[in-house]
């Protein structure tokens, strides 16, 4: 008998991509997108951001600090581009983000939820190369548009065929 899970996480082996177990199967998707796309040099995964920090309040108790983790970084010129894959945005994301924007006014957030939006994030970079290892890029956009989608797509149906292997990227 399979375990109850309150979250409706995938399993833990189509979410898990060169050894890194990811929060949820719609992360895990990006990565290997991101991989495929501008490589592993090009961006940087779970940054965190600290909101608010440790403090003792008047009674001398120590409260811990209020930190948030995104998904991933991805540096693009002059500024960088903080991504969290979203499927539900709970009242504690919500809080969290307004508190980061804040903080960082001007700060370039994206939540991802689809293949259109991964598609879109990549195209939108302007500063990083699209590489797709073991294509041939001509440069154009449309192809470059085209290739993305096309490895969406494979993305997608390997996992929901449960078949982590397959989404292991080039």
């Amino acid at each position: 008998m399979k375990a109850f899970n309150k979250f409706h996480t995938s399993d833990k082996a189509v979410r898990t991509v060169d050894d890194i177990v990811f929060d949820s199967l719609l992360e895990a998707r990006l990565y290997v997108l991101l991989k495929d796309a501008i490589g592993l040099d090009a961006f940087e995964l779970q940054p965190s951001f600290t909101l608010q920090e440790k403090f003792r309040d008047t009674d001398g108790k120590l409260i811990r600090p209020i930190a948030y983790k995104a998904d991933f970084l991805i540096p693009d010129g002059n500024h960088n581009i903080v991504i969290d894959t979203k499927g539900m945005k709970t009242p504690e994301f919500k809080i969290k983000l307004k508190i980061l924007k804040y903080q960082n006014r001007g700060i370039d957030i994206r939540l991802l939820s689809s293949q259109k939006s991964f598609v879109d994030l990549i195209l939108s970079l302007e500063n990083v190369k699209v590489i797709l290892p073991g294509t041939k890029l001509n440069g154009s956009p449309d192809q470059i548009q085209a290739l993305l989608r096309l490895r969406c797509k494979e993305i997608w149906a390997a996992t929901k065929q449960k078949k982590p292997e397959m989404i292991k990227g080039q």
